[in-house]
């Protein structure tokens, strides 16, 4: 697995900010949620699929504050 130098810089970001905001139980926990937040492409790819084939009015769907991550 080949990592780019932004993909470092982007790891650490979302790791500090995690941290200074709520804290961290893991570094496993780390890596999951910026796997989360920067799938890799082939992923990225199932999600828009996903995304596509909802019906329309649920493609802009806003959930609630208290259940975004």
């Amino acid at each position: 697995m080949t990592i780019s130098q932004e993909a470092l810089d982007r790891f650490y970001q979302i790791a500090s900010e995690r941290i200074q905001s709520v804290g961290v139980g893991s570094s496993e926990e780390l890596f999951d949620l910026w796997k989360l937040l920067n799938p890799a492409p082939d992923e990225q790819t199932e999600i828009d699929a996903a995304i596509y084939h909802l019906p329309r009015d649920r493609r802009h769907e806003r959930r609630p504050a208290s259940v975004r991550s």
